[in-house]
């Protein structure tokens, strides 16, 4: 017998069981399990058929590489559904403003404005260094029992295959490796389709 969901804090979709959420998504089993990949198969796969991204190594204006990991079809699809239909309902802390409906770049600024003194930077390998961890407790904290919520987070976060990895620019310094591997291999896609 499945656990029940908690008290949901959240007005998201009741989804109890891998059932559930196979049916509510329209898979088949087999198929949420595929997509879910929670033993990791795509890590150690060869062949880019059977991965569920397309992956591109880009340069940054800084020098290096950024890694793209842009999901396929089907997966982009069951994403989008988790996203539009269970993230998209849990409520962002009240400073973000990027992704938010009504908040953008502009509307950040706009609080900064006619300030002293104000202090800009970037986060490095922001979302790269979101670990799915995360995404499993959001989806906890929704109410989701353990199973589901340990299902939609592999839905929603991917760890590259390591024939991907092993394509990257090898940095010259022990300080740029560690930089490197922990931004690439950490990495969670938030894909707007979700890596929540």
């Amino acid at each position: 017998d499945a656990p029940a969901m908690r008290g949901a804090r959240w007005p998201v979709r009741k989804l109890e069981t891998l059932a559930d959420v196979a049916t509510w998504l329209g898979l088949a089993k087999e198929y949420l399990e595929w997509f879910a990949d929670r033993r990791g198969y795509q890590r150690t796969a060869q062949e880019q058929r059977l991965w569920h991204y397309r992956y591109v190594w880009v340069p940054k204006r800084s020098g290096g590489v950024r890694l793209l990991e842009a999901p396929k079809g089907r997966l982009k699809r069951v994403q989008r559904r988790v996203l539009d239909e269970l993230v998209g309902r849990i409520p962002a802390h009240a400073a973000a403003h990027g992704f938010q409906r009504g908040r953008s770049v502009l509307t950040h600024a706009r609080l900064h404005s006619n300030r002293e003194t104000v202090i800009r930077f970037d986060l490095r390998a922001f979302f790269a260094d979101v670990h799915p961890a995360r995404a499993f407790g959001i989806f906890r904290a929704a109410g989701y029992p353990e199973e589901v919520a340990r299902t939609l987070t592999a839905l929603c976060t991917n760890r590259a295959p390591r024939v991907v990895l092993a394509k990257a620019d090898r940095p010259t310094s022990l300080q740029a490796l560690w930089a490197s591997r922990r931004q690439v291999v950490t990495g969670l896609v938030v894909n707007r389709g979700p890596r929540v």
